[in-house]
């Protein structure tokens, strides 16, 4: 794939916008949902090949997995928006202090 101009965040942003003043909240979550399911098919053609494929063949494997990776990814912000961006970076913290400290617990009970 060609490397392309790198938007920044506010530029990602807008053309989101852009998207869903043309096509509506309701088409963006739904092309969310198709998206979602593309990459877990990839992610299991992936895993399910990786030790039978060929060097090539792995490669395209990563490439369809980086690709749909990037679709969600360009979606999930799109419905974060959505949905409330603050809010959901909210609940975001608070999942990662929780993991947090269950990995310190984890690792204080797994020690040799």
């Amino acid at each position: 794939m060609t490397s392309a101009k790198r938007f920044t965040k506010e530029e990602r942003d807008e053309i989101l916008r852009s998207f869903r003043k043309e096509w509506g909240t309701d088409a963006e979550v739904k092309m969310a949902i198709e998206e979602m399911a593309e990459l877990i098919k990839e992610l299991c053609n992936s895993w399910r090949d990786r030790t039978k494929a060929d060097e090539k063949s792995q490669q395209e494997h990563i490439e369809r997995v980086r690709e749909e990776i990037a679709d969600v990814l360009i979606t999930v912000r799109n419905i974060q928006l959505i949905y409330g961006e603050n809010e959901v970076e909210e609940i975001i913290d608070t999942k990662l202090h929780r993991g947090l400290a269950r990995l310190k617990e984890w690792q204080k009970e797994n020690k040799k």
